[in-house]
């Protein structure tokens, strides 16, 4: 961060994408985010988590370097938060499904349906939120993809296993994200643009 080294930041990439890899992360992810819970899920090994730990400062050190003004100087830090976002909802997805029993033939699969819809829901509005501000843009773009992955897991997941109850949860939370995202979208947008008549002082003396 201190030498502002590209190669440095696509290097960090590359390195999270193999450490989340090996680490059995992004497996984890794709089993507790998308798969039936009716069949038991591999338990995610407790060193994983500091490796997600790593991830997670990785990519705040990386978001801190200055000058990242076209695609190709954004994707690694774009391609971090992604990894990084994918791998954190899938162990927040494991920890709920767990807690509402763990998966298997006897669970209760319209419960965990509504678990992993809030939490696609919350990674939407806290990917929005970060790109309220410069070292968050990339995190907020991920907002929209994880907008989509939300309405598709809405029609194939709690759609069809869901039950009166839990599908009102679901369209609540899909609801809210559906509310909140535009809205700290937009005001990200207005914040990193300038005024357009003027600056305040100029304002002020008309």
């Amino acid at each position: 961060r201190a030498r502002e080294r590209r190669t440095l930041a696509a290097q960090a990439a590359l390195l999270g994408l193999a450490a989340a890899g090996s680490a059995g992360l992004l497996g984890h992810a794709l089993v507790t985010l998308f798969t039936s819970a009716s069949q038991a899920w591999a338990a995610l090994p407790p060193a994983s988590l500091g490796v997600l730990a790593c991830l997670i400062a990785a990519a705040i050190l990386a978001a801190r370097l200055e000058g990242r003004d076209t695609w190709l100087q954004r994707a690694p830090q774009l391609a971090l938060d992604a990894i990084v976002a994918l791998s954190a909802a899938g162990v927040v997805a494991g920890w709920a499904a767990a807690q509402l029993g763990p998966p298997g033939p006897e669970a209760d699969l319209g419960a965990v349906g509504t678990a992993r819809t809030a939490v696609l829901a919350g990674a939407a509005i806290l990917a929005a939120w970060l790109g309220r501000r410069e070292p968050g843009r990339e995190a907020g773009w991920l907002a929209w993809p994880l907008l989509v992955m939300l309405g598709l897991k809405l029609l194939l997941d709690d759609l069809p296993r869901g039950r009166p109850a839990t599908l009102m949860l679901s369209f609540a939370c899909t609801g809210v994200a559906l509310i909140l995202v535009p809205r700290l979208r937009a005001g990200g947008a207005s914040r990193r643009s300038p005024p357009a008549d003027g600056p305040p002082s100029t304002q002020a003396g008309a």
